[in-house]
């Protein structure tokens, strides 16, 4: 958790580490109280660049780095029959979800690249996926050979569609590309849609400014489209509870005032 409080920033975490069995490795609390920071700094937490302040990193990196060199101690003492079992149970473990979790990416479909340059990009994000989730994530080939009609797999932006898809794939998620002009810069925009609800789960954007970064900015989008959290629903109904309740305040407000 990270608060500001009096010109500065209070930190209290705790950072925990496990194998992929749940073995516990190792556990640090990280607390302590940044310096004083410049005048009119809480704007800073209204733009989401408070994690990334220089003072709150000053205050924690020497921390994690022993827990860092705690955890290396701790498996340095493992033997060889250990990292064995480890390994074992993390090829297991991807195998099974692999075995119940199909993904599917769309092709990209664009005036503003070659047909060739947009096929790459699709290509990257799918070799990107395949080494970043445990869902098996399907070949273009495997796509046509189920679907037999390119212009499917290029334009699916509708639930009808993504059920038909998901149908004839045997899929649990489609990765939806597109790609637009954002002045001179390319945007790219990706949309993780859980097949079993027909809903977008996660868009993922990043902007690149040549043609050349366009693969680059690829895998980076599909890295992120798996490790970044789902946003919180919970989050939204309270925001949306608060401006019912603000509205009503306002409404009795009224009401008194007329009495």
């Amino acid at each position: 958790l990270f608060s500001y409080a009096n010109g500065g920033f209070d930190v209290d975490m705790t950072i925990e580490c496990r194998d992929v069995l749940g073995e516990f490795i190792s556990i640090k609390d990280i607390s302590g109280e940044t310096k004083k920071w410049r005048k009119n700094a809480l704007t800073a937490l209204g733009n989401g660049e408070c994690t990334r302040l220089d003072l709150i990193a000053n205050l924690i990196s020497p921390q994690i780095e022993e827990f860092a060199k705690s955890v290396y101690e701790e498996l340095e003492k493992r033997d060889a029959n250990y990292w064995e079992q480890l390994i074992e149970a993390r090829d297991a473990k991807v195998a099974e979800k692999r075995q119940t979790s199909r993904l599917a990416v769309m092709e990209l479909k664009t005036r503003d690249v070659e047909r060739e340059t947009a096929n790459s990009i699709t290509d990257a994000i799918r070799d990107t996926l395949r080494s970043e989730c445990e869902s098996d994530v399907l070949s273009r080939r495997d796509m046509l050979t189920a679907i037999h009609s390119d212009e499917v797999l290029t334009d699916c932006f509708a639930a009808d569609c993504w059920q038909d898809v998901s149908n004839k794939l045997d899929v649990q998620s489609i990765v939806l590309v597109r790609m637009e002009m954002s002045g001179k810069s390319y945007q790219l925009v990706l949309n993780l849609v859980d097949t079993e609800t027909l809903e977008i789960e996660k868009t993922v954007t990043e902007d690149c400014v040549t043609e050349l970064s366009l693969l680059p900015t690829a895998r980076t989008a599909a890295k992120r489209l798996m490790i970044e959290p789902e946003p919180s629903v919970d989050e939204d109904e309270e925001d949306e509870d608060e401006e019912g309740q603000d509205e009503g305040a306002v409404e009795d407000e009224a009401e008194d005032k007329d009495d």
